[in-house]
């Protein structure tokens, strides 16, 4: 198999890609996003994606949380992301957490 450097480095085409994007954006007291950069950073991954007519499952997380907290909800980060893409998101889907993580939740 042959190893991936950068994701440019080999041909993509027609696949389901999962992404590990960092959305770990800095927030205002009030859960709005403070800094963007994160989001900015990831794009050119997410563009040659798209390009290449992949669908990407992005995977990601917000904050620390501790427990199902609605204000580390990565909601807030789909807007900005439509608004950065050349592309709407057709189906945004958010998972809770991360499984590995959700299942050391206490149960709810």
């Amino acid at each position: 198999m042959k190893k991936i450097s950068y994701i440019d480095d080999t041909e993509i085409k027609n696949k389901r890609v999962i992404l590990r994007a960092n959305f770990d954006v800095s927030l205002n007291p009030n859960a709005t996003i403070a800094e963007d950069l994160r989001i900015k950073e990831n794009l050119p991954t997410i563009n040659y994606l798209l390009k290449q007519n992949n669908r990407i499952i992005c995977i990601a997380k917000l904050g620390r949380p501790v427990s199902l907290d609605p204000k580390l909800s990565l909601k807030i980060i789909i807007p900005r992301l439509r608004e950065y893409l050349s592309r709407a998101l057709r189906h945004p889907v958010l998972s809770r957490v991360a499984l590995w993580y959700e299942s050391r939740l206490p149960p709810t």
